[in-house]
């Protein structure tokens, strides 16, 4: 028997090499319906199974809402916003709503529960691009954002303030006439010169700095 045995095992150790080889196959998920891919997507790429366009980053597959959260999750971080605390959000929306809620309505709770939280004014500019986004008007946020810093230079004991504008060439004329201007800081409140009526894509982008008499 053991003759037998040798012998068999010395034809297999005198295949050639090729023989031997095992050919490894990755096998490439659609992050929708969970079928294997014919080949890993270098690209945005429709799958062939179910017929939704795969979204490509770094080499991540992802579903078209998976990329819109990651994509908030960049812009957002520096609030403290997670995957984790997209989900939590969003579960809480569920159980008040009965049903899944929208990936804005589900940022929105988040950023309202850092105003709460934080009382940081940036977060108020993140809600007018939040609502630019849906066509809303931004101002609004804007202009309680300006608020905000009116009411800090007041505690740093200014009594004026100048505004600036970015100066590129998006910058609207209504930003424009307002470049360097100084108001006191009543006036400013009662007047809220910024946000202006500029039209941007996130509105008026002008911001306020505080004037020390000399």
């Amino acid at each position: 028997m053991s003759i037998f045995r040798n012998l068999f095992k010395s034809k297999l150790d005198n295949k050639p090499l090729e023989n031997k080889k095992i050919r490894s196959i990755d096998n490439f998920i659609c992050p929708y319906c969970g079928k294997n891919l014919d080949e890993k997507p270098t690209r945005n790429k429709k799958c062939q199974n179910c017929g939704n366009t795969i979204i490509v980053r770094r080499g991540e597959l992802l579903t078209h809402e998976q990329a819109i959260i990651k994509d908030w999750k960049t812009r957002l971080e520096k609030f403290g916003f997670t995957e984790n605390e997209f989900n939590k959000h969003r579960e809480a929306l569920t159980k008040q709503f009965g049903h899944t809620p929208s990936i804005n309505d589900t940022i929105w709770r988040f950023l309202n529960s850092q105003i709460v939280k934080t009382r940081d004014k940036t977060i108020y500019y993140e809600m007018a691009h939040l609502v630019s986004m849906e066509g809303k008007d931004p101002k609004p946020y804007l202009g309680e954002a300006s608020k905000q810093t009116l009411l800090e230079c007041k505690n740093l004991r200014s009594k004026k303030i100048g505004v600036r504008n970015c100066t590129d060439a998006y910058v609207r004329p209504e930003c424009r006439k307002l470049e360097n201007q100084v108001f006191t800081i009543r006036e400013a409140l009662e007047k809220m010169p910024i946000p202006s009526l500029c039209q941007n894509k996130d509105g008026c982008r002008c911001w306020y700095f505080p004037v020390y008499d000399e």
